[in-house]
């Protein structure tokens, strides 16, 4: 029996500076994907020109022009990943990750020992490696990583659970991938990030359009995917130890703000939603409590122990 196939999706804009790397990354792999669509979003770079250049001779790597747009959108990455998927859905494979375009992999081991999880524990539905960002010049682990979630820039999904929550819902102002994995885990799915297969994630994460902007956005992500005023404020309060410092979280709650008194509803479906503000009610309660603030379900590396377990949605401290 061979080895399970897989494709990767990567919707870019303007990532001249950073999609070379991800493209010799993925082009070392020991094991290919069947297809590698890039979706080339309007860029105003040298991005789409890059990706020609450096995939010449790899049958497998598409390069796709979308119309231009004027300005970056969450929504938008989301829409052109789902079109991406509409031209691969023909194809035979099993698995279908999404891969943003300022990714690098320090294994060319990466995609093997993914799919090898997969194939060791077949309730897992989404799995990815664990996102390492640039820290006084050194490539370390993002705060508020956890085992039990997979950020959108690397997640793999198993094709019948892309399929199955209907691929990802567009919102707007970001947290798609936290949808996803909320929905994988209301169908009973497993949601892995394997400890020690490094992802180096080249752009901080929020920084695309500087730090201040990118908080003040989270707060509009927070809003729009559905976060109740109790459970955003106990939020951006655990966020004051994060950069930038004290003027991140008065940003992000200001965002938060700014959508509801405009009148902003959630953008999420409606079952997600519920889910959504049973789970954070309770978390909520427990934190204020002082019985829980600021923890999540995971696996401490260190002990071995696990605690309760939340989609990476809802977690207080991210």
């Amino acid at each position: 029996m061979g080895e399970p196939s897989y494709c990767l999706l990567t919707a870019c804009r303007n990532e001249a500076g950073f999609i070379g790397e991800t493209i010799r990354c993925v082009i070392s792999q020991s094991l290919r994907p069947r297809r590698w669509i890039i979706l080339d979003d309007g860029s105003t770079d040298q991005t789409a020109g890059l990706v020609e250049q450096l995939s010449q001779g790899y049958d497998w790597i598409r390069l796709h022009r979308l119309e231009p747009r004027r300005q970056r959108s969450f929504g938008a990455q989301y829409r052109a990943i789902m079109r991406g998927y509409e031209m691969i859905r023909h194809l035979p494979f099993e698995f279908v990750g999404a891969l943003d375009a300022d990714i690098s992999f320090e294994s060319a081991e990466y995609f093997r020992t993914l799919l090898r999880e997969f194939g060791a524990n077949p309730r897992l539905g989404i799995a990815g490696g664990v996102i390492c960002e640039r820290e006084n010049g050194v490539f370390k682990e993002r705060r508020g990583n956890v085992a039990w979630s997979v950020a959108g820039a690397v997640q793999m999904f198993r094709r019948e659970v892309f399929e199955a929550i209907g691929g990802y819902t567009p919102l707007e102002y970001g947290a798609t991938d936290a949808l996803a994995v909320l929905m994988a885990e209301m169908g009973g799915w497993e949601v892995r990030s394997l400890a020690g297969l490094r992802v180096l994630h080249h752009r901080p994460t929020c920084a695309a359009d500087g730090r201040l902007r990118g908080a003040f956005r989270q707060g509009l992500m927070d809003a729009g995917y559905g976060y109740s005023p109790m459970f955003a404020i106990l939020k951006y309060v655990r966020r004051l130890t994060f950069r930038p410092y004290v003027v991140g979280s008065v940003l992000s709650l200001a965002g938060y703000c700014s959508y509801k008194l405009k009148g902003g509803k959630p953008l999420m479906p409606d079952a997600a939603l519920e889910y959504l503000g049973k789970v954070q009610l309770e978390r909520a309660s427990r934190a204020i409590r002082f019985r829980g603030f600021g923890r999540t379900q995971y696996t401490d590396r260190k002990a071995g122990q696990q605690g309760p377990r939340l989609p990476r949605a809802l977690r207080v401290d991210e």
